[in-house]
């Protein structure tokens, strides 16, 4: 069986494992772990499992500054929610949430990084109130 390879999905490391050693591994209840890495990753199986999120900044040819805040599914590579604006907040992260919440869709888990919007009180009582877990990116590993 092959090395387990990583494509980036919004700033994540998204494991693209080989189905006979996913199966092994959650028969056998051992990590997958890529070589020389211990880290254990999970993989996605379904849609809705796992969001990520981030921003992306650009500057227009007048010279302002702009934001646009990426939610994507993980599994699907969808892109749930683009939000744009010159100061996106927590507040704005979870307004975008609860819009796509309102489709009736709610993710496992997101993963973000540690950005002051992601890290904020209301994000996480949003998560809360949700049942969704955050998993916040580790600095220096992607």
């Amino acid at each position: 069986m092959g090395r387990i390879k990583a494509r980036q999905t919004a700033g994540h490391a998204v494991p693209c494992v080989p189905w006979e050693r996913l199966v092994s591994a959650l028969s056998t209840g051992t990590s997958l772990q890529s070589a020389g890495n211990a880290a254990t990753m999970q993989a996605c199986l379904r849609p809705d499992q796992a969001w990520s999120l981030d921003f992306v900044v650009d500057q227009l040819s007048n010279g302002n500054w702009f934001r646009c805040l990426m939610i994507i599914d993980v599994f699907t590579r969808e892109c749930l929610a683009i939000e744009i604006g010159q100061r996106l907040s927590g507040t704005d992260v979870v307004t975008a949430l609860n819009r796509i919440r309102q489709s009736g869709r709610l993710p496992g888990t997101l993963f973000c990084d540690n950005g002051s919007e992601f890290t904020s009180q209301i994000l996480d009582l949003w998560a809360y109130h949700n049942k969704v877990k955050i998993e916040f990116s580790r600095p220096g590993i992607q």
